[in-house]
């Protein structure tokens, strides 16, 4: 303990040291901000600017990209302005900051916007050296502020060190008392509890494992009134009690062994399986329920086999009985089972030709249905051939008019041609090349009424062959009809003997399905049959195993005596 207190404490005095003001870690970080603020511009020195605002004067064409820097710079000059007015830092470097260096710093930002900007953005040379002589006074103001800022950090910096080494030091000097004091308690708790405590126990426990030896031991510190004292007390009547146990445990095995011989002698018998031997000698006290209850055991053990015996005589003969029937009736079932497989097999190709059957009728159906759609088409057709040959018939006699009537023109044409030749003879010599014309129209109309009379004549045939057609289309139309009515008749003949058909394949289907199930039942019953005959045998034969291992036993007192089986002065056993 004492060495884990050291240890602990040069650790936390370690630690400490690493951690305090001046120690490693803040060095560390004191060199990190030094490096940074070296080679940073800081936000609240405004060098950063006075530098842009020298090189706009040097170059004032340059105002318009260093002017939108120096907006990010005063934006951040006001960031960190804003925050050294509420951060922990002593009023005296606040004071400096805010009252000494800030007014020239926003003075410097005043004249950048309102003077020298403008005069670059102008390019007036003479009011940009003007604005910029002004900004040099701003910027020295404001240098000498922060300069004297720089002086009172350190002199701050150096102060709060001083002070932090003054309580690391004092923390150390706390720690190191107090581990010489918990040291030195800790050195006399342990002296105290190895003369009070350690050195008892291990004194006591030794005396214990010599006591459970069964050796002779004194017990010390009885005459203590503290909690040793009270264990040693318990100690010694624990050692008395256990002396007194001793001796009665030498009596009580004395007892036991005599008991366990007679037992031992008992146990030979009813392994050689004399269920008639009983125990007679009486037993110590403890022990004579233990007597009872094995002659009573004994005796229910000899009940119960001698119902055992008759009961495998009784099963013996009714398994016989059992196993003979069963033979028969697994005969039986299997004989049922080969039938109703080949009547299971007969009805299955039934079912197939039914199937075949049903298909077959389906096609005749779908075949006698399409030849009833064609019927009908053809029907259709006839219909529209008889239309057709009407209406050529009365075209035939619309043309018959026609012809007619151009008959009678070139009838027409030939009285005036012939009127036209009179008047040219009239004429004499005038007229002789109008005649000419007039006998060739006359010759022309004489052709126009041979013509006419051919056409009429062909027509003639024409009509008569066409009112031939249609009577033969309408017969056609008529036996299409009486066909279309005897395929339809057909047809409904042939749906009815297919649905007769489905209807007795399905019939069919079930019954196979019954008869399937029926065989696989029967099977099974047949597998059970057998099963169960083969259990029945196994269970003549367990029976017969029984009735011999039970006739193995004796029930009787041989020659009514009584047999000693110890000589001492023991219990007898009959």
């Amino acid at each position: 303990m004492m060495a884990l207190l050291v240890v602990g404490g040069s650790l936390a005095a370690w630690r400490l040291d690493r951690i305090r003001m001046g120690g490693e870690v803040q060095l560390h970080q004191q060199v990190n901000a030094d490096l940074i603020a070296d080679i940073l511009p800081p936000p609240e020195y405004i060098i950063e600017p006075f530098l842009e605002a020298t090189l706009i004067a040097r170059n004032p064409d340059t105002v318009g990209t260093r002017a939108k820097k120096l907006e990010g710079l005063k934006k951040l000059y006001l960031e960190r302005n804003q925050y050294w007015q509420t951060a922990r830092v002593d009023e005296s470097l606040r004071s400096q900051l805010l009252q000494q260096a800030h007014p020239a710093a926003q003075a410097f930002w005043n004249e950048l916007e309102q003077g020298f900007l403008p005069a670059a953005r102008k390019g007036d040379r003479a009011a940009i050296e003007a604005s910029y002589a002004k900004l040099t006074g701003l910027y020295d103001a404001h240098r000498t502020a922060v300069d004297k800022l720089v002086t009172m950090a350190l002199a701050d910096q150096q102060r709060v060190a001083a002070n932090g080494a003054f309580e690391f030091y004092l923390a150390i000097g706390i720690v190191l008392a107090l581990a010489l004091i918990v040291g030195g308690q800790a050195a006399h708790f342990y002296i105290t509890m190895y003369r009070r405590v350690l050195e008892p126990v291990g004194t006591l426990s030794a005396l214990t494992d010599r006591l459970a030896k069964g050796e002779v031991a004194t017990i010390p510190y009885q005459d203590r009134t503290d909690e040793m004292g009270r264990i040693a007390s318990g100690l010694e009547h624990y050692r008395a009690a256990a002396a007194a146990q001793s001796e009665a445990d030498a009596r009580k095995l004395e007892a036991q062994r005599e008991v366990t011989e007679v037992l031992g002698n008992g146990l030979l018998a009813l392994r050689e399986g004399d269920l008639s031997r009983t125990i007679d000698q009486r037993f110590p006290a403890e022990y004579e329920v233990l007597r009872h209850n094995i002659n009573e055991a004994i005796a229910s053990l000899r009940a119960r086999v001698q119902l055992v015996s008759e009961s495998a005589d009784n099963i013996r003969n009714t398994s016989s009985e059992v196993a003979q029937g069963s033979e028969d009736l697994a005969h039986r079932t299997e004989k049922s089972a080969a039938n109703l497989a080949q009547a299971t097999e007969a009805l299955a190709k039934i079912e197939e030709r039914l199937r075949a059957t049903m298909i077959a009728a389906d096609n005749t159906v779908k075949r006698a249905g399409e030849a009833t759609t064609a019927l009908r088409d053809g029907r259709g057709t006839t219909a529209r051939a008889v239309q057709a040959m009407d209406r050529a018939s009365g075209s035939a006699k619309n043309i018959d008019g026609v012809i007619e009537g151009l008959d009678k023109i070139a009838f027409q044409t030939r009285v005036l041609a012939m009127n036209a030749a009179v008047e040219a003879g009239r004429a004499g010599e005038a007229g002789r090349g109008f005649m000419v014309v007039a006998d060739l129209v006359a010759a022309l109309a004489l052709r126009a009424e041979d013509q006419a009379k051919q056409a009429r004549d062909m027509l003639s045939e024409t009509q008569a062959d066409i009112l031939q057609a249609a009577d033969a289309v309408h017969d056609t139309d008529t036996a299409l009809d009486t066909i279309s009515s005897d395929v339809e008749a057909v047809h409904d003949l042939i749906a009815a003997i297919d649905h007769d058909n489905h209807a007795q394949s399905a019939a069919v289907s079930q019954v196979s399905t019954a008869m399937k199930g029926m065989d696989q039942v029967t099977q099974q019953n047949a597998a059970m049959v057998e099963e169960t005959s083969a259990a029945i045998r196994n269970l003549s034969s367990e029976v017969n195993a029984l009735a011999q291992r039970a006739g193995a036993f004796r029930f009787d007192r041989t020659a009514g005596t009584r047999a000693a089986v110890h000589t001492g002065e023991l219990a007898t056993l009959h």
